[in-house]
C-alpha cells in the first residue's frame, strides 16, 4: 500500500468517526428524575431515576428498562432498584414525552387505571403512582398516588394535589431536553464538506506526482 493510499483511507476512517460522533445512540433510552411530592409523603422524601425506551403514549411495562430509588425520613432510609433480587414493574397507560414521564388521567370508560408500579423483593416493597378507579378527586377524575413498603411504614396518599401536572395527567419524572440527543445535520454536512475537499486535495497532489 503507498503511502498516498493510507493517508487517504486513514483520512477516511477519521472522518467516519467523526461523523459518528454526531448520531445519537439508538438504546440510551431517556432517564427521567422522579418528582419529589414531599407535601404528600408524610415527611419521606424520594429521589431515583426512571430509565424508558423512547417517547410514545400508552406504554407498558416493557417500556421501562431499569430504575432506581431511595426513600428517606430521618435516619431512615431504603434504597432499591431493578436490579434488586425478585424486582419488577406493573405498568399501563403511560406518556413519556423528550422531558416528561406523565400517568394520564383516565379516559372516560377506562376499564383499569393508567399506573407505574416499581416492585422489589416479590412485592415486599413497592412504590406507586396510578390514576383511575379510586374515588373522586378535586378534578372530578378518580385518582390516587401511593407509594409504600408498609402502609404504615411509609404513605398512602389518596386524590392529592399532585405537585406537577401537565395537561395529559401528573408528571413523575423529568428528564433534561438534552436526554434526548439530536443529529445535527448542520454539521455533518460540514464534517461531510471538509471530508471532500481533503481527499480532494490529496487527490491533486497525486496527479501533480504522478
Amino acid at each position: 500500500m503507498t503511502a498516498l493510499r493510507f493517508t487517504r483511507l486513514a483520512t477516511l476512517a477519521w472522518a467516519c468517526a467523526l461523523v459518528a460522533g454526531f448520531a445519537p445512540s439508538a438504546f440510551a433510552g431517556i432517564v427521567y428524575t422522579m418528582t419529589n411530592a414531599s407535601d404528600l409523603q408524610e415527611g419521606w422524601a424520594l429521589s431515583g431515576t426512571i430509565t424508558v425506551s423512547g417517547t410514545g403514549t400508552g406504554l407498558g411495562y416493557s417500556a421501562i428498562t431499569g430504575w432506581a430509588y431511595t426513600v428517606t425520613k430521618g435516619r431512615d432510609s431504603h434504597t432499591y432498584s431493578s436490579n434488586d433480587s425478585g424486582a419488577g414493574v406493573n405498568a399501563d397507560g403511560l406518556l413519556a414525552t423528550p422531558t416528561l414521564l406523565i400517568v394520564p388521567y383516565p379516559s372516560e370508560g377506562l376499564s383499569s387505571p393508567n399506573n407505574l408500579q416499581l416492585m422489589v423483593r416479590g412485592g415486599e416493597g413497592s412504590l406507586r403512582w396510578l390514576t383511575g378507579l379510586v374515588g373522586e378527586g378535586s378534578d372530578g377524575l378518580p385518582s390516587q398516588y401511593a407509594a409504600f413498603d408498609n402502609p404504615s411504614d411509609w404513605w398512602y396518599v389518596e386524590n392529592p394535589a399532585f405537585p406537577l401536572e401537565a395537561t395529559e395527567g401528573w408528571v413523575i419524572g423529568m428528564a433534561s431536553p438534552s436526554a434526548v440527543p439530536e443529529i445535527d445535520l448542520a454539521g455533518i454536512g460540514s464534517v461531510l464538506a471538509l471530508v471532500t475537499g481533503s481527499l480532494g486535495l490529496l487527490e491533486r497532489r497525486r496527479l501533480i506526482t504522478a
